[in-house]
Formats: C-alpha cells, sequence, structure tokens
C-alpha cells in the first residue's frame, strides 16, 4: 500500500457527536469574531502590529483587559490571529480582510452578526411553528421600520450589503464588457457601491440604483467623485429622477 494513500485512509474521523457539537457552537464563533471586529482589532495589529490585550487598552479599545484577552485567544484558535507565547495576537490573512480599508473588506458583513436584529434568529422556533416573520416580536418594529428608526444601524446594514457582494462586483467589472451600454439599473443597488464602480470604469454609462428609501439619503453621503452620478432620489411615475427608493420587489416606474 502507498504510504501516501495508506496515511489518508487512516486518518481518524471525527464521531458524529463532535461534528454536530461543531455545527451548533457556530453562533458562539460568529458572535466572538463579529464582535471583536467590531473593537476594530483587525485595524489595530494591521497597524501596529502585534499586540497584548493592555496594549490595545492603550491605544483607544474600550474593554476589560482579560475578557479581552479570552475573546482574542478564541479568535486566534480559529487562525483569525496569531498568538505567541507572551500574549501578543498578530495579523494573519484572515483578520487582514477585515480591516476597514482592506481591499475587498468583510468588516460590514461579519460585524452584521452582532447587530441588534441578529436576535430574530432566537424566535427562530416560533417563525417554524406559526409559519409568521418574528422581526416585530422580537424587536417591536417590522425591519426596515426599526432601522429606519435606527440610522447608525441602517448604515451598518448598507455597509454590510456592501461588503457582501464585492466578490460579485469585482466578477462583474472583470467578465462583463459595458462599452456598448448607455445606462444600467442595479437592482437592490444599496449604497450605489456597483453603479460607482461602473461609472468609474466607464465614465460615459448612466447608472440607476433601485433600493430602499430609506437607503437614499445614506447611498448620497458616498464619499467618491463620481457618485454624484448615480442616480439617488425617489421615482414616480410622474417623476423622471434616475435613483429609485421603494420596495424592489413591487413594480416601478423606471425612465431608462
Amino acid at each position: 500500500m502507498d504510504s501516501v494513500t495508506g496515511a489518508a485512509q487512516s486518518k481518524p474521523t471525527p464521531p458524529p457527536q463532535a461534528i454536530v457539537m461543531q455545527m451548533v457552537m457556530g453562533g458562539w464563533v460568529s458572535k466572538a469574531i463579529a464582535t471583536m471586529s467590531r473593537f476594530g482589532i483587525p485595524d489595530l495589529v494591521g497597524k501596529h502590529g502585534a499586540l497584548t490585550a493592555k496594549e490595545m487598552l492603550a491605544h483607544g479599545v474600550n474593554a476589560n483587559a482579560d475578557a479581552l484577552e479570552r475573546l482574542l485567544r478564541a479568535c486566534s484558535s480559529l487562525g483569525i490571529f496569531t498568538e505567541s507565547e507572551d500574549g501578543h495576537f498578530g495579523v494573519t490573512p484572515l483578520s487582514a480582510v477585515m480591516a476597514r480599508d482592506a481591499p475587498g473588506s468583510i468588516k460590514g458583513i461579519v460585524e452584521l452578526f452582532s447587530a441588534s436584529h441578529s436576535k430574530v434568529w432566537c424566535a427562530l422556533g416560533d417563525a417554524v411553528r406559526t409559519g409568521q416573520p418574528q422581526t416585530a416580536a422580537v424587536m417591536g418594529a417590522e425591519f426596515w421600520d426599526y432601522l429606519n428608526a435606527h440610522p447608525e444601524e441602517l448604515e451598518d446594514f448598507g455597509e454590510a450589503m456592501k461588503s457582501n457582494s464585492h466578490a460579485s462586483l469585482v466578477g462583474v467589472l472583470e467578465k462583463c464588457d459595458f462599452s456598448a451600454a448607455t445606462k444600467v439599473v442595479d437592482v437592490a443597488g444599496g449604497f450605489g457601491h456597483l453603479a460607482i464602480a461602473l461609472l468609474e470604469k466607464y465614465p460615459k454609462l448612466k447608472a440607476t440604483v433601485l433600493d430602499r428609501p430609506e437607503l437614499i439619503p445614506v447611498a448620497k453621503q458616498a464619499e467618491n467623485p463620481v457618485a454624484d452620478q448615480v442616480g439617488c432620489g425617489l421615482l414616480s411615475a410622474n417623476h423622471g429622477h434616475d435613483g429609485v427608493g421603494d420596495h424592489f420587489f413591487l413594480a416601478q416606474a423606471v425612465a431608462v
């Protein structure tokens, strides 16, 4: 028997109990990573190099040193950070992509898993029993009404959607040729990041973003030299604005 093949065949398989335990503990893992990200640790170690928990506090992290160290050790066990014997935690490729300014940063979508509306998952049992959404029961308002009443969380949600779609954005820019197009409509376009990227590559293109009205004011704050070229207003049958704010599963009058 080939020694390599034999080694592969003899590799122990975790018992079913261990596999299921890993699955059900996934919620703890996502919460730990999301919480760590909200403390800005990936940005900190990316800028200053490996740091101890106490050194991070000196750099402005608002946390208890012992509790923060335990959180960082949990994250390092997942490969998020390096960990030295003297308690310094350093950057890895996994933490690097959670830095705010990293190319293809996933900071926004990671932190979504520690946002207030993630509590709705705790009512999954009620949703299955009744067949009804549980957002209002848990949060006191429907999803979009809640976000509209909490502007900071609305902005966080928009950033998460931007973060989540970065991979597809890169694919569109690399694989799709818009040189012959004159106008594009991005349905559920969020903050208009895809439209902006297309305008940067194709300056003669015109772009329309269709999304919820609550996102329009936030989208207008985009700090990008071509952002003003993206339509960001409300559109009705009697008005020809390029920006559309409404429920994107309903029929809309879009000027094209």
